[in-house]
């Protein structure tokens, strides 16, 4: 009995000791209180700091969208490296203990990525989505802008030549930029359209070729074709101005949009 009571008072005792060496240890120092709380003045200096950058940040894209009106890319390019620009928590003036310990600075840490996440979400869609339609309507306008008479100015057409050095190549060119576009599903239709454009004019082109080697009249006639898919691309060009405006209107805090 003598002994199973001194068994069960030496762990009473042991743990009471364990628990006064764990009390004793995670008890922080003065010193390392003062740590946190400057930790945490420095966090509170940093919000204040990354609130005025973002908001700067969102009437950047404000600004740069209306001075951008089509140009997609450069807006991307712009609004991309002003977010490298956004502050990142400052450790100087911290230690690793106070960093560590204090809430506020791991909540400041955190807020950086949060407060981007809207700016990343509108360059990532402008990446994805709008980039990529703006250059296939830019493209589809260059092809039916192409004028084949005002390519073969200058030259004396006595042969089918010309039209086969001049003319072929230029719709080769614009046809090779429109097989490389991955059209949105919107935009299918008009894609196709585009492409029998393309492959009428060639066609058109090459036979005329032929037949002024035969000394038959030629003369290009597209009838109306251009400027009704010119109509088309401008409305898509429209669509795609507006979707950019209402992604813009969520970075107007001011309300001047």
């Amino acid at each position: 009995m003598r002994t199973s009571f001194r068994v069960a008072l030496l762990v009473t005792v042991l743990i009471a000791a364990a628990a006064l060496v764990l009390a004793i240890t995670v008890v922080p120092s003065t010193e390392q209180k003062e740590q946190v709380q400057q930790a945490g003045r420095v966090a509170k200096t940093y919000e204040r700091t990354l609130a005025r950058s973002t908001d700067d940040l969102a009437a950047y894209v404000v600004k740069r969208r209306f001075e951008n009106e089509t140009n997609y890319q450069k807006l991307y390019d712009q609004v991309t490296a002003r977010m490298k620009d956004v502050p990142r928590i400052p450790t100087k003036g911290t230690t690793a203990y106070g960093r560590e310990h204090s809430r506020d600075y791991r909540t400041a840490r955190a807020r950086r990525g949060l407060e981007l996440k809207q700016f990343r979400d509108f360059t990532e869609r402008l990446e994805a989505e709008v980039i990529p339609r703006q250059e296939f309507v830019e493209t589809g306008i260059d092809i039916v802008k192409i004028n084949p008479v005002k390519l073969l100015e200058g030259f004396a057409v006595f042969s089918g030549e010309p039209l086969r050095t001049e003319v072929v190549p230029a719709y080769r060119k614009v046809e090779k930029r429109l097989k490389k576009q991955k059209p949105a599903p919107a935009d299918a239709e008009l894609a196709r359209d585009l492409e029998r454009y393309v492959d009428d004019a060639l066609k058109m082109t090459r036979d005329g070729a032929d037949d002024i080697d035969a000394g038959r009249a030629f003369f290009f006639d597209f009838g109306d074709k251009p400027e009704a898919l010119l109509t088309r691309l401008e409305a898509t060009q429209r669509a795609i101005a507006a979707e950019v405006s209402t992604m813009v209107q969520a970075f107007d805090r001011a309300g001047t949009a």
